[in-house]
């Protein structure tokens, strides 16, 4: 059974190798079974940007924005 449970929730995440259509900001992990809900990495349309969290403060997040990512994360869009 918890197998299962962890098939159906990865299945909610895009792979590394499918990337975003769109700028912006989307939760990312390399191991998405142990993600936290306000884990976020930007994509710039040609890069991810460094980890980070929702809650960091503005300045903060946009300064790790500018950092590229040696590491392509698994993704999931945002809601609105």
């Amino acid at each position: 059974m918890p197998a299962q449970q962890s098939a159906s929730s990865m299945a909610d995440w895009n792979p590394p190798q499918v990337r975003p259509t769109a700028v912006g900001e989307y939760r990312a992990a390399l191991e998405p079974l142990e993600a936290a809900p306000s884990s976020r990495r930007w994509w710039n349309g040609r890069w991810w940007s460094n980890p980070y969290h929702a809650h960091y403060e503005p300045e903060v997040i946009e300064r790790i924005r500018q950092e590229p990512s040696v590491f392509s994360p698994f993704w999931q869009t945002l809601p609105h």
